[in-house]
């Protein structure tokens, strides 16, 4: 089926004047719609429903010569569909929005523009959404934001290889849970509001569903800012009540907040990190800044800034002050299990880690604040700081400690074995 001028349409096919012309509705499974070059009105509400075997395409006709939709794709009870290769900008919503039980629905190779927000996935939406691929920048306020409070649980959603940049607010926002974001470069949010942090689990309450049992990993996140409230601006954030999380293998570097924060926020998995030079906004207290921070909100009375691991990961702070790994005073009451992680030395001679009121500056006194072995603090050696989205913040030297031998591979798909270095995002040969 095309869409668009008739010249060069498959035999047989038929021919609409608009989006809005497609008998959505009633498309066969298996459809494929190709969409000509040109400008089209929107929003256009997408109802398809395709099936696993026969998933309905809705695609540019040429990808060199993407259509551009001024508005947005609404898909509301959609079922097994791929929307591929358009751009969607001023939309007063989503460029693209899933919501009412829509599933099993792919955004693949878009670029999603200048609108309020680039992707909503909201109001009762499904399982299997898949958000791959795309580009998402310049919106007013998140670029993907997840309110699926309810979330789906036979099938796990993915938001992967996308590039989020220079949104007004969080680069991603999740308010849902078992979601996965993985490989996307997320970069300069927090322009327009602030609070903004790179990737944002949150929850609103400590009884809702979201915020839990997600899936962070292989992610860049960095240059994110928080220069109106000089709250936030991380990279990765688990955010109050938000739970169970694992969040391994990203890099994140020059954020004006933590690299990787955990805010009242109990039994999530933090390893295999590389924090690098984050904690860069000065107008906030360095004793409370870090690569990695732990706190506790002063909201609740008691302390849920517990049960955390952080471990294997690499933290190499440069602000005056900061440590690398920052426990406030009230989450430093919490049974978190610090280590063993590898510290760069401070570069002015300073600590390293904070618990609490316990400051440590060597190896021997990180060992002894987190009661465990195996911590190293010592000089390290970048491939090249100045390229990270270039793994040049995977380290040349091999350090003297190996971290605890995990089980997935690393940033680089490198799986652990003999001989390797297991902290930061990538595995050390010696």
């Amino acid at each position: 089926m095309w869409v668009g001028p008739a010249s060069g349409a498959p035999a047989g096919a038929k021919v609409y004047s608009s989006l809005q012309g497609v008998p959505w509705a009633s498309l066969a499974a298996g459809t494929l719609v190709q969409v000509a070059a040109g400008t089209y009105a929107g929003p256009v509400t997408i109802t398809s429903q395709g099936t696993a075997s026969a998933p309905i395409e809705i695609q540019a006709a040429n990808a060199a010569t993407p259509p551009l939709v001024t508005s947005a794709f609404d898909f509301q009870g959609a079922a097994h569909v791929r929307l591929k290769g358009f751009v969607v900008e001023g939309s007063p919503w989503g460029a693209v929005v899933l919501r009412r039980g829509s599933h099993h629905i792919t955004v693949q190779g878009n670029s999603l523009r200048r609108s309020y927000m680039g992707v909503d996935v909201s109001d009762g939406a499904g399982e299997a959404l898949n958000i791959e691929g795309n580009v998402i920048e310049d919106n007013q306020t998140h670029g993907l934001s997840v309110a699926q409070i309810t979330t789906p649980t036979a099938v796990p959603s993915r938001i992967s290889a996308n590039t989020i940049r220079r949104n007004g607010h969080h680069g991603v926002e999740l308010r849902s849970s078992r979601w996965v974001v993985e490989h996307n470069i997320v970069s300069d949010h927090g322009s327009g509001i602030g609070g903004a942090t790179g990737i944002h689990l949150f929850s609103a309450s400590p009884t809702e569903d979201s915020g839990d049992d997600n899936l962070i990993r292989y992610n860049f996140s960095f240059a994110n800012r928080d220069r109106i409230l000089h709250w936030d601006g991380n990279g990765i954030q688990a955010d109050q009540w938000c739970d169970r999380n694992v969040i391994a293998y990203n890099v994140v570097w020059a954020n004006d907040g933590a690299g990787i924060a955990l805010f009242d926020a109990s039994s999530n998995e933090v390893y295999g990190n590389t924090a690098h030079d984050n904690a860069q906004d000065t107008a906030r207290p360095a004793s409370a800044s870090g690569e990695i921070t732990l706190s506790k909100a002063a909201s609740t009375a008691t302390n849920r800034t517990t049960l955390n691991k952080v471990y294997n990961n690499t933290l190499s702070v440069k602000r005056s002050g900061a440590t690398a790994l920052t426990v406030d005073n009230a989450a430093a009451a919490g049974n978190n299990t610090l280590g063993p992680n590898l510290y760069a030395p401070h570069p002015f001679g300073t600590a390293v880690l904070r618990k609490g009121t316990q400051y440590a500056k060597t190896t021997k006194e990180v060992n002894s604040v987190t009661g465990l072995s195996g911590n190293a603090v010592e000089a390290l050696s970048w491939r090249d700081a100045s390229n990270p989205l270039g793994h040049g913040l995977a380290l040349s030297r091999a350090p003297s400690k190996a971290g605890l031998k995990p089980t997935p591979p690393d940033m680089l798909g490198v799986w652990p074995a003999a001989g390797l270095r297991y902290f930061g995002a990538y595995y050390t040969p010696r």
